[in-house]
């Protein structure tokens, strides 16, 4: 059994807005928080812990599930001062 790596600092944070039971959570990391009532309420936490995330330099991915099931990969937020040269 390996142990998996610690992330790094360049490694994407992952909030993923997805439905549980009836609710919209929040999933990173391998837990769930938040109980919320409507889709955009979970997105508009996730949009803004992903901002802070950002902001620290760290690369966050937004993933939103849809109607299907599958997840869609919505924003990718970068701090202006780690992201990558056009």
């Amino acid at each position: 059994m390996t142990t998996p790596l610690p992330p790094r600092a360049d490694d994407a944070l992952s909030y993923a807005v997805i439905s549980c039971s009836g609710e919209w959570r929040l999933l990173t990391s391998h837990r769930q928080f938040g109980h919320f009532h409507r889709r955009a309420s979970a997105w508009a936490l996730a949009v803004e812990l992903a901002k802070e995330a950002a902001a620290s330099g760290r690369p966050v991915e937004l993933l939103l599930q849809g109607e299907d099931s599958d997840f869609t990969l919505n924003f990718v937020y970068r701090s202006p001062a780690t992201a990558p040269a056009p």
